[in-house]
């Protein structure tokens, strides 16, 4: 088994990739990928491997829950690689303690075993944020696969960076304007200082999407990028105008949406994205038809507002720019909903 622990921002790092490197074999089959494993962890892992192996999901359940991947049974290949993103949500997301202790047991073996048997089942990579990397090494049986197979994805180089900008740019046949790379790469290391990767690189999407939109011919230009507001505050200016183009009842429907995709994680307030589905989305879904809802979130100026020793979810405090959204009657009502 292997764990990537991710430096830089979730869905930056590749996992299968690593592994393939890490490994200098041959292809072993197929790839199931776990995007995220949600606040069902076990469900959604079985569910995945249910549907590629072509069995039915009560007997994969039931496998699973004693440690083992069972194959299919009609002639197809089973996945030789088992990629799970986004570890931490089975700390962030899940709250049923025996869910996550079913998907622990399945990806990991029982505590105190070497680990899964030898030779059944695919080969597990862990995608794991590297400030999750503590509660992961706190549980013996997560600790143990840490210690045995981690492969860290650093963040993105200068290199990188640069050609993670004018890369795509260049395949779609545009250009930049002579400077505005070395403009870019300059506010995103501010922005990176301040903020990290995980708000700063989906930023800088949103920054050069826009950019895009505002081209000329062919050329993304120093102006279209300033009309945007730059990487710091391009999400908080469109955002602005959207939110002056709603009536009263679109507005209230967008302030709810942006606190159901916050979600407090512990006692000291931590604020992290909760996925939101699109038929959850309601009149306010054209909004985000280009971009993730999350990106939008973090952009903006939300913050989550103490009052007690332990910050909590009463307190929690949403709002768009010169604007304060959530009230304390609205505080206690989002409480009661509970923190998604």
């Amino acid at each position: 088994m292997t764990t990537t622990r991710r430096g830089a921002a979730p869905g930056h790092a590749s996992p299968a990739r690593s592994e393939r490197q890490a490994r200098g074999a041959a292809e072993p089959g197929p790839v199931l990928l776990v995007a995220a494993p949600g606040s069902r962890p076990f469900h959604t892992v079985a569910a995945r491997w249910a549907e590629a192996v072509g069995r039915p999901f009560g007997e994969v359940e039931h496998a699973l829950g004693a440690g083992r991947f069972i194959g299919p049974e009609d002639g197809r290949r089973a996945p030789g690689i088992l990629v799970i993103d986004q570890l931490e949500e089975i700390f962030t997301h899940c709250e049923d303690t025996e869910e996550r202790e079913l998907f622990i047991r399945a990806v990991a073996g029982e505590e105190g075993s070497p680990g899964r048997a030898s030779g059944t089942g695919p080969r597990i990579v862990l995608g794991l944020r590297a400030d999750y990397f503590g509660h992961c090494s706190r549980d013996p049986r997560l600790s143990r696969v840490l210690r045995a197979g981690q492969f860290t994805v650093p963040t993105m180089s200068e290199d990188e960076l640069r050609s993670a900008i004018e890369r795509p740019a260049a395949y779609a046949g545009l250009r930049l304007e002579d400077g505005l790379s070395d403009l870019l790469l300059r506010e995103l290391h501010e922005a990176r200082g301040g903020a990290g990767d995980a708000i700063a690189l989906p930023f800088l999407a949103h920054a050069l999407q826009e950019t895009w939109a505002g081209r000329r011919g062919t050329l993304l230009t120093f102006g279209g990028y300033q009309a945007t507001g730059g990487i710091g505050s391009s999400v908080a200016r469109v955002a602005e105008r959207i939110h002056g183009s709603l009536d009263a009842g679109g507005r209230r429907e967008l302030r709810e949406l942006c606190l159901r995709m916050v979600r407090l994680v512990d006692g000291q307030g931590k604020a992290v994205r909760r996925r939101v589905r699109t038929d959850e989305l309601g009149p306010v879904r054209s909004i985000f038809a280009d971009q993730p809802a999350a990106v939008w979130c973090r952009g903006y100026p939300r913050a989550v507002q103490a009052t007690g020793e332990h910050r909590k979810a009463e307190d929690r405090r949403c709002g768009w720019p010169g604007r304060t959204w959530a009230t304390p009657t609205t505080r206690r009502g989002a409480a009661r909903r509970g923190s998604g």
